[in-house]
């Protein structure tokens, strides 16, 4: 008889950040300061990967050991979208997430600087 996997919830946090007065044309910078708070949260950073379009806004994936964070920048209008989704087959992370979004959240928005934040969270099946 086949075992079936027990369905978890888990949280993803979408925001933009708009109209930031962090320097988006800076993208290394942006890279590794966003490394630096994952880590500082226990987030485990498997891979990162950058692409500078003709505008010179920016996609930044960090590839986590539990999913994604993407980022997606537009320096001539000053916003940030972001999305964190963490999952894990083997536990609930719903609670994590939220505990890991409320931690890195304030020092995201202080290194960015927006002057409002938008934010949407969605549950989903894992």
């Amino acid at each position: 008889m086949k075992k079936i996997q027990t369905i978890k919830r888990s949280l993803e946090i979408i925001a933009d950040f708009v109209k930031c007065d962090f320097d988006l044309l800076k993208h290394q910078k942006l890279k590794k300061k966003i490394f630096y708070i994952l880590k500082n949260n226990n987030v485990k950073v498997l891979k990162t990967a950058k692409y500078i379009f003709p505008n010179k806004g920016s996609t930044i994936i960090f590839l986590l050991s539990d999913s994604h964070l993407a980022l997606h920048t537009w320096p001539e209008k000053g916003i940030v979208n972001f999305d964190l989704f963490l999952c894990n087959y083997k536990r609930k992370n719903e609670k994590r997430v939220k505990n890991i979004y409320n931690n890195i959240y304030n020092e995201i928005k202080r290194l960015l600087k927006p002057e409002k934040t938008v934010i949407k969270k969605v549950l989903r099946y894992t």
